[in-house]
């Protein structure tokens, strides 16, 4: 496989796809601290960010940040995984694809931000 990429795309493509994925990790971390919803769970590392949806009227943030990750899930554009750090819940998008440009991590966040503030309005409705 390797020596399949380095026929296909040689050493400097191989390393603008990896600065190109660690990229996006920055920038999802980046937009994550700067968001007054989002909380860093683990900052980048490669090409892993992982982060969650957050709101002092949210009675049990894991459970919500699993309802968000369905609806991501759901809508079928950003699928990202999620993993547990120190019992915290996390949205973990891994850039990794070939074809993935940055525009997909403005996508992942924009949709993160609207169902997490979506779901936030029908959470406190709910309580």
């Amino acid at each position: 496989v390797v020596w399949a990429m380095l026929k296909e795309i040689g050493v400097e493509g191989i390393q603008q796809r990896v600065v190109r994925h660690n990229d996006m990790a920055f920038y999802v971390e980046k937009f994550a601290n700067e968001h007054s919803n989002l909380e860093v769970v683990n900052g980048a590392s490669l090409s892993i960010c992982c982060f969650r949806f957050v709101d002092p009227a949210i009675k049990n943030l894991n459970e919500f940040n699993r309802n968000l990750h369905r609806q991501l899930v759901r809508e079928n554009t950003n699928m990202p995984s999620t993993t547990k750090v120190d019992g915290k819940l996390a949205i973990r998008p891994c850039f990794v694809g070939a074809r993935t440009e940055i525009q997909q991590a403005y996508d992942l966040m924009d949709d993160v931000v609207r169902i997490g503030e979506k779901l936030l309005v029908e959470d406190v409705k709910s309580h």
